[in-house]
C-alpha cells in the first residue's frame, strides 16, 4: 500500500514539474556573480516570484495528501533564492565550449556556468587559476 501511494504522489510530482517546466517555457534565468573566493548564484526577481507560486501549490498539494516531507521541501524551496558555491574543494572542471558552459564540480555539488562567448576563454580561465588542485577536461 504504502508503495502504491509513494508511486503515485512521485508520478504526480513528476507531471506537476513537466507542467512547470512547460510554463516556464523551458527557462529558468539565474545570474551569476563571481569573486576570488565563490560563484553566487542569484534567482531573478520574476523567476523567485514564479518559484514561490510552484511552491505554494506544491506545499498544498502535499498537505492535501499528507505527505510531510514534500511540504516541507516546498518551504525550502521559497527560501533558495541565493546558493553559494565556494571554488575550496573543487574537484573537476569541465569545458562546454560550443554551449558556453563550464560545469564546476565538487564532491556532493554539480554547477554549470554559462559564460557569454565572448568572456567565455577569459571565464573559463580565471575559476581554472582559482583551483590549481581540479582535474581540469
Amino acid at each position: 500500500m504504502l508503495l502504491a501511494v509513494t508511486v503515485g504522489l512521485s508520478l504526480l510530482f513528476i507531471t506537476v514539474w513537466l507542467i512547470m517546466a512547460e510554463a516556464r517555457g523551458g527557462w529558468y534565468v539565474i545570474e551569476h556573480m563571481m569573486d576570488e573566493n565563490r560563484v553566487v548564484y542569484l534567482s531573478t526577481p520574476e523567476e523567485q516570484r514564479k518559484t514561490q507560486r510552484w511552491a505554494l501549490a506544491s506545499f498544498i498539494l502535499a498537505l492535501a495528501s499528507d505527505n510531510m516531507i514534500i511540504a516541507a521541501n516546498s518551504v525550502a524551496i521559497v527560501g533558495a533564492e541565493r546558493f553559494d558555491s565556494k571554488y575550496t574543494g573543487v574537484r573537476e572542471i569541465q569545458d562546454v565550449k560550443h554551449r558556453d558552459l563550464i560545469k564546476v564540480n565538487n564532491i556532493l555539488q554539480r554547477n554549470t556556468i554559462y559564460a557569454a562567448p565572448h568572456q567565455y576563454d577569459f571565464v573559463y580561465n580565471y575559476i581554472v587559476s582559482l583551483c590549481p588542485d581540479a582535474r581540469v577536461s
